[in-house]
């Protein structure tokens, strides 16, 4: 799927959440605006779990540390607030506010990744990392944390002397390169 298409699909999820947040506030519901909010619950619901995983695919977190108020008993810890969007103990504008934010920032996000995507595609510094970074997918893809063998220092020697390699290989094929171009001026090169 498309970055765009993905971006689309969390502006789509925040219209709908805006839409419902509007139907509920209102005073008095008729029959036709509790079938809109039921209609708008059953289009969120499906749609929350794929949100949150693009959402955290580009770097944002849909989790926010909740610690009880003083003197209140509850447990302390990451809260994910779009998995939970419509917990009744968590109803309030701080929250809605929240889920503005994490769905702002999401989108924030994609905009500036769709806009500069054409920089990796033509820097062949990003296309030396992701070569170097290939046994790390690999291990990904069979199972591993591939986040903790990269950050261990095993991943990072090998990450430093696959640089090194690269980047000697490089100053041969440039030199390499250059060679003929340098002695069709007279300068002779070994």
């Amino acid at each position: 799927m498309s970055l765009k298409t993905e971006r689309d699909q969390i502006i789509q999820f925040k219209d709908s959440y805006t839409d419902y947040l509007r139907l509920r506030k209102t005073s008095r519901t008729s029959p036709e605006q509790e079938n809109q909010i039921q209609t708008l619950r059953s289009e969120i619901n499906p749609a929350t779990a794929i949100v949150i995983s693009y959402i955290n695919k580009v770097g944002e977190p849909t989790s926010i540390y909740y610690s009880p108020p003083p003197l209140a008993v509850g447990v302390a810890g990451n809260f994910d607030l779009l998995q939970n969007l419509f917990n009744p103990a968590l109803q309030g504008r701080h929250v809605e506010q929240s889920v503005f934010v994490m769905l702002d920032r999401g989108i924030g996000r994609y905009d500036h990744i769709i806009k500069n995507q054409w920089k990796k595609w033509v820097n062949p510094f990003h296309w030396f990392g992701e070569i170097i970074r290939l046994p790390f997918y690999l291990l990904r893809f069979s199972g591993f944390d591939s986040n903790k063998i990269e950050l261990s220092l095993l991943g990072k020697i090998y990450k430093l002397i696959a640089a090194f390699v690269a980047f000697v290989a490089g100053l041969v094929k440039i030199y390499q390169f250059a060679k003929p171009i340098i002695q069709t001026w007279g300068v002779n090169l070994p």
